[in-house]
């Protein structure tokens, strides 16, 4: 048999029993889609009701994501069913020689840099603000060649694209997305939506989907685990010969919960390569080790039975005392000079609480940021917080990639039990070279009310846990 490895999808070819041969690869590549049994397709038992990463091709040819080449190679090595590997793959030729004009890496950054460019695919996690765009830049130099450096949002776009700017010199960079696309640069900054919009489009087959990038990038890989297929085929339709996936929270393990974002991130891009934990991090100084204080805030018990979204409207966004300890904690801190991060989900809430805070110490100081804040406005309030002017946020898009080290209090008002959104949302961990005694606090609600809210709570007491924070409980 011969496996040979492309861009995104790799083959087995010259198969002697394809159907025992997709019978012992296909379980170790497949998983149950949830809700599957109210299907059409499955009650009239067209389906089987699980998704199949193996999948039969012409000529008796067998297929999969690439990322998943030495899991398939190992699965048939067991099997005692050897297959011959051949590199199909886009070439890699180097185009350009940037030069160097950041600071230099760090040692762990380096490692992961090295690590990469010897295996030439898989997955690196580093905690937040560990720097992965310095190290995606480190890569793309080593590398030489054209880059496509994809990210799951607009306020991402132009931060990695000023990132690659500090970082490498001598080499064009673009950006698609935002409303612009030009793909002609050496290094292409890209979001997953405008690609995802255009996979479809002649202009994308031609400048992107053609292997004119031979490296890709992923930016915030974990999105792509249960985004869905438009999202994910997109990532696949794309040919690069090498791809890697940055991530501070990816989670490969096969827990039946997270089984499908496991195997496609996998799939994507391969197993992880390198990885740091937060208290590597912080026991070397690189990220400040925060404090989370958590609040009795005494909201009367709430037993009303219902969906899950009726119980968090109820009991988080519309409970009047756990809203009155939120607004108490960051006002407190804003007046005794923090600057202070409220974080949470849902548009109103960002609102109310902002109006809250705003009246307790002033309008100007406090800004609101959402989704429909202009790209402008939001460059705008980070610069009069970074200068102390405004020194409350109240928002739900500042989970990701916001790098503000005159942050110190994050306020925790969305709730949630899983460990990406918990570790997101702290953008205070960074160190500020201004205040080298600069410390990081969490306040957290102990939501005792409600039984759903009740087993969030203790899971965030154990991410907080099992990461080394320091915890001080009621």
């Amino acid at each position: 048999m011969k496996l040979v490895r492309r861009g995104s999808w790799s083959t087995l070819e010259f198969v002697p029993d394809r159907e025992a041969i997709y019978s012992l690869l296909d379980p170790k590549f497949s998983y149950r889609m949830e809700g599957a049994q109210y299907s059409e397709a499955y009650k009239e038992k067209r389906w089987d009701g699980r998704i199949h990463l193996i999948r039969r091709g012409p000529r008796g040819t067998l297929k999969w994501p690439s990322g998943l080449d030495l899991e398939v190679n190992s699965a048939l090595d067991r099997d005692d069913k050897p297959a011959h590997v051949v590199d199909g793959r886009p070439s890699g030729t180097p185009t350009f020689r940037a030069q160097w004009t950041g600071h230099p890496p760090r040692e762990y950054q380096q490692q992961a840099v090295d690590e990469a460019y010897l295996q030439g695919h898989g997955i690196i996690r580093l905690p937040i603000r560990a720097g992965k765009t310095l190290v995606a830049a480190a890569l793309i130099r080593d590398f030489g060649t054209r880059a496509l450096f994809v990210v799951p949002s607009d306020l991402l776009l132009r931060q990695s694209a000023e990132a690659f700017r500090d970082y490498l010199g001598g080499v064009k960079i673009t950006t698609v997305g935002a409303g612009e696309w030009d793909a002609s640069g050496d290094i292409v900054v890209a979001t997953i939506q405008t690609l995802a919009a255009r996979a479809d489009t002649k202009q994308f087959q031609f400048e992107i989907a053609c292997g004119i990038f031979p490296l890709m990038c992923v930016d915030e890989l974990h999105h792509l685990g249960n985004s869905g297929d438009a999202w994910r085929d997109t990532m696949l339709g794309i040919r690069a010969r090498w791809k890697i996936g940055f991530s501070a929270t990816v989670d490969l393990n096969q827990r039946k919960r997270c089984e499908s974002s496991a195997i496609w991130l996998r799939g994507m891009c391969g197993p992880i390569v390198a990885s740091r934990t937060m208290d590597d991090l912080m026991t070397q100084g690189f990220l400040v080790r925060p404090t989370v204080k958590w609040i009795e805030h005494g909201a009367p018990p709430d037993e009303t039975e219902g969906p899950w979204q009726s119980t968090y409207k109820r009991c988080l966004v519309d409970c009047e005392a756990r809203n009155k300890a939120i607004v108490e904690a960051a006002s407190q801190e804003a007046n005794q000079g923090a600057g202070v991060l409220v974080d949470t989900s849902r548009v109103g809430h960002a609102r109310a609480l902002g109006i809250g805070i705003a009246r307790r110490i002033g309008n100007p100081a406090v800004s609101v940021l959402t989704g429909s804040t202009s790209r402008a406005k939001r460059s705008e309030v980070l610069t009069l917080f970074r200068t102390g002017r405004v020194r409350v946020l109240c928002g739900t898009i500042l989970g990701e990639g916001i790098d503000l080290p005159e942050l110190d209090v994050v306020v925790n008002a969305e709730g949630s039990k899983d460990r990406t959104p918990v570790i997101q949302r702290l953008r205070n961990l960074t160190p500020d070279p201004k205040r080298p005694d600069k410390r990081a606090t969490i306040y957290e609600m102990v939501d005792r009310h409600s039984k759903l809210l009740a087993g969030w709570t203790k899971a965030r007491a154990r991410i907080y846990a099992a990461e080394k924070f320091h915890q001080e409980f009621p």
